[in-house]
């Protein structure tokens, strides 16, 4: 129906319309846009914006606004007043169908691993959490954990990706080899936790160097989704 709100003829009205839908297409893709990198340099407010593929609500308004059009039009061909009900419950139909929700529901855990319990009492606790990944999405469950223990997590999931974050992702990924403990305790880590229930494979390797580092202490262990989780502080060693 936009489609039809956007062909010509055009007024004066649907000409800026057709330019903002244009301009906002472009700056949806940001910097791989032609208008956007532009933009951003000459007009300073636009470096505030952190998604710049939020352009794309402006297409989509811009949009309803064509389909408005192309309703009048679609109208405006039909004679009599009995075509226009007929259309315009076609219409409503067709708006039904395209704005049904598609919303894949993905279950969750109703209890976290029962090793942050013991963080509770620990007011002064910063955690690292393993298996770590180079992709922060992986990062999503331990924020979700951190809804029952409130205690300060290095690798969390955000829009944004500061680069503290990504100069600590090495240390995240080579965790417990290497020089990795020294460097999480220089950023204030504490306290390491180590989840078999998320990542099998990784996990199981990564728990048993954990298991042999001098510089790690286990405080408590326990099993979630039928694999193991480890809580280690950090030493001094």
């Amino acid at each position: 129906m936009s489609g039809s709100g956007i062909a010509p003829p055009l007024s004066a009205v649907r000409l800026v319309y057709t330019v903002g839908l244009l301009v906002a297409l472009d700056c949806s893709f940001g910097f791989n846009g032609a208008f956007y990198p532009l933009l951003h340099r000459s007009f300073p407010p636009v470096r505030g914006l952190r998604v710049p593929a939020r352009f794309s609500v402006i297409v989509g308004l811009t949009l309803s606004i064509f389909a408005g059009f192309g309703a009048r039009r679609i109208l405006g061909w039909c004679r009599s007043r009995i075509n226009q009900r007929a259309a315009i419950a076609v219409l409503t139909v067709l708006i039904a169908i395209d704005a049904w929700p598609a919303l894949p529901l993905v279950p969750v855990w109703k209890e976290p691993p029962p090793i942050y319990e013991t963080l509770k009492a620990r007011p002064d606790v910063v955690l690292a959490e393993f298996p770590a990944d180079e992709n922060p999405v992986f990062n999503t469950p331990f924020m979700y954990f951190s809804a029952w223990h409130w205690r300060p997590i290095v690798n969390g999931y955000s829009g944004y990706i500061p680069e503290s974050y990504v100069a600590v992702i090495p240390d995240l990924v080579e965790f417990p080899r290497g020089d990795s403990v020294a460097a999480l305790r220089r950023r204030g880590v504490t306290h390491v936790t180590v989840n078999c229930g998320l990542q099998r494979n990784v996990c199981k390797e990564t728990m048993t160097l954990m298991g042999h580092s001098p510089g790690l202490r286990l405080i408590t262990e326990a099993r979630w989704e039928g694999e193991p989780v480890q809580l280690f502080e950090l030493t001094g060693d």
